[in-house]
């Protein structure tokens, strides 16, 4: 099934690259355009599978802005990168669809929330961002980050502060997310030291 995948994607890729070779493109573009291209298949069959699956379980609005508090702050804060490319997808599936459907389940006071999710935010500003080891980041770049990252945690804790005076699932599911983020970048840190590669952080 992987393998059967596996090649789907490359032979679409290979079929586009094809035809971009037939307006006289580098070599060293081609390569760029298939990582490129590559990097986009996997997004698009991992967001239709998360989508499927939320669909059949229900729960969908709960499950889209989970995700997409957990996308914002990945992307600003950084966390776990798996070396594996489908161990990367089926845990991005595990954690997008199946965990907050079972993290639903808890119930407990809005004060124990509160602090929770408090404790996350704060914990999430003052650790540095995590960089992936894969990608290579220019000066503009981190500058940009630095100034963005505690905005974006501020502004999501302003949308859970407001979502908390209504009793709904919605505030729970940005407490998951800032929680799984967390302890996702604490994992990452964690991996980095135990593999003696201190500079885990994208700024000093």
């Amino acid at each position: 099934m992987i393998l059967a995948r596996r090649f789907f994607l490359e032979n679409i890729v290979d079929y586009v690259l094809k035809k971009m070779s037939e307006n006289s493109y580098t070599p060293q573009d081609i390569s760029l355009f298939k990582y490129g291209f590559n990097i986009l298949l996997r997004y698009i069959i991992l967001f239709l599978v998360v989508f499927f699956i939320t669909f059949f379980y229900g729960n969908f609005v709960n499950i889209l802005l989970f995700d997409l508090i957990l996308i914002i702050l990945r992307f600003h804060c950084g966390g776990f990168h798996s070396k594996n490319v489908y161990t990367c997808f089926f845990l991005s599936v595990f954690t997008m669809a199946i965990v907050p459907q079972l993290l639903l389940n808890i119930s407990v006071s809005k004060e124990t929330y509160f602090f929770i999710t408090e404790m996350f935010i704060v914990s999430q500003i003052i650790i540095r961002p995590i960089k992936n080891s894969k990608k290579i980041y220019n000066a503009k770049f981190i500058d940009n980050l630095k100034k963005r990252k505690k905005i974006v945690l501020i502004l999501i804790n302003s949308i859970y502060l407001v979502l908390l005076c209504y009793t709904c699932k919605l505030e729970r599911m940005i407490t998951y997310a800032c929680g799984i983020n967390t302890f996702s970048m604490l994992i990452e840190i964690i991996i980095k030291w135990r593999e003696e590669k201190k500079d885990v952080w994208i700024f000093r």
